[in-house]
This record gives C-alpha cells, structure tokens and sequence, in this order.
C-alpha cells in the first residue's frame, strides 16, 4: 500500500442529498482489508455505515505529483478507539473494495446503470445506452453507423428520473468496435443541478447494486 498510517487523505463520498463532498481525515492503521481512519472534518454522519468512500492522496510518484487512491465500504463508528499516544479518539473503520490506483476525484463513483433505472441519456433526439456514469462523465454507445462520430464540445441530454437536465460534454475517446461505437466524454464546467441530480442517482444505483451483491 502507497497510503500507509500517519498520512493525511482525502475522503470523498456522496451524501444523501447528491452532494459529494471531500473531507480529510487520518490514516490510523491499515490491515489487510481493513482501514482505520479519523473521523472527517466536518464529520461523515452515523448512518453512512454501508456507504462507499474514495480513500486518496497526493503522492509524488517518479518525480510529479499524482493522486493514488482506493474504494472502501464503511463499517463502524467507534468512540474510543485508541491511537499511538495512548489517546482515545472517535475514529471510522472501512472494508477495503479495490485496489489502490490513480485516480481522479470526479470520477471515483462511477457505476453502470440498469434497466429502469430512471436515467437516459439523449443526444440529438435519440436515446443511447449508458455504459457507466460518474459525476465527472458518461460513457455511451452508439451504433457505429450512426452517422459522423462525435467530436469536441458536444450538448447532451440527462433525463434523471423524468426530469431532463442539458449539460455540455467534451468528447474525450471514440473507439470503434464490432459494429458499435463507444463514446467517452468529460462534463464541461460545475452544474450544481447536474451535481445534486446525478449525484442522488449515483448514489441509488450504488444501493442497488450493494443490494444485488453486485458491488
């Protein structure tokens, strides 16, 4: 592990309302599977046990700096767990859910959307499946006869349980497979509807899949 005790990291995490915040914390200890941190400031509430949450930091890796990070599920709350100086503090334990890569904060929630899920993605009138989603962009597919591939700066259409949202997205990767075409794009600025709204759904979809055994 490159996040090891005594480092400061980035707890990044969706809240109910959609909203994803990025508090810091402190690495207590890491075993294995287990994490052991402080509690945020401001604090993660008691009913995010279940909950996932990017564990990352900054690291200076081959001369520049990157961020290296991990998902880890919630598990406890503990009032008196017992650090090095023999203080007792409230700390968080978490069930670590990936291996440690880089990775970018706006992207760390990304799921695959399920039939009836209550999110669509529209592009010039026409419906296009979603491959996955995060807060930072959308990966969808086209049939690769689907005229001209996009490119650029491109204006799409999120319908978030019935209620459309407009964004800009910047085409970042096409790639041509098998009669499809896959299409990677980043959101375009700070949409504080798109944020809430996606972040809301992010977090229901993630539910599910916990639900389902599929995360």
């Amino acid at each position: 592990m490159l996040i090891q005790p005594g480092m400061t990291v980035q707890i990044s995490t969706v809240l109910e309302s959609g909203k994803t915040i990025y508090p810091r914390a402190m690495v207590y200890d890491i075993q294995e599977k287990k994490v052991v941190f402080s509690q945020t400031s401001p604090p993660l509430p008691r009913f995010h046990i279940g909950h996932y949450v990017l564990i990352s930091s900054v690291l200076t890796m081959e001369g520049k700096p990157q961020r290296y990070g991990f998902l880890a599920q919630v598990t406890h709350f503990v009032k008196d767990y017992e650090i090095a100086s023999g203080s007792r503090v409230v700390a968080v334990t978490a069930d670590i859910r990936s291996e440690e890569t880089e990775v970018d904060l706006r992207e760390s929630f990304r799921v695959k959307p399920f039939t009836d899920c209550g999110l669509i993605l529209v592009l010039n009138k026409e419906e296009y499946p979603i491959v996955n989603i995060s807060l930072g962009g959308v990966f969808f597919c086209q049939a690769s006869k689907a005229g001209i591939p996009p490119e650029g700066e491109i204006p799409l259409t999120l319908v978030i349980d019935e209620v459309p949202v407009k964004v800009t997205a910047k085409v970042m990767r096409v790639v041509e497979k098998e009669g499809h075409r896959f299409v990677a794009c980043a959101f375009s600025g700070n949409d504080k509807e798109l944020q809430s709204r996606l972040g809301r759904k992010v977090l229901d979809i993630e539910r599910y899949q916990l639900a389902m055994g599929r995360l």
